[in-house]
């Protein structure tokens, strides 16, 4: 029963972190419309 939980905590973890990752990823996507392009 506590491995079930582990897993399912280091999913929920993991999964956060995807979607985090991909929010900023889509921030960053259009060019100049947040931020001016310095790179």
């Amino acid at each position: 029963m506590l491995q079930i939980y582990h897993f399912f905590f280091i999913f929920m973890l993991s999964t956060e972190k995807i979607i985090h990752f991909f929010k900023l990823q889509i921030k960053t996507l259009p060019t100049g419309s947040c931020r001016p392009a310095t790179q």
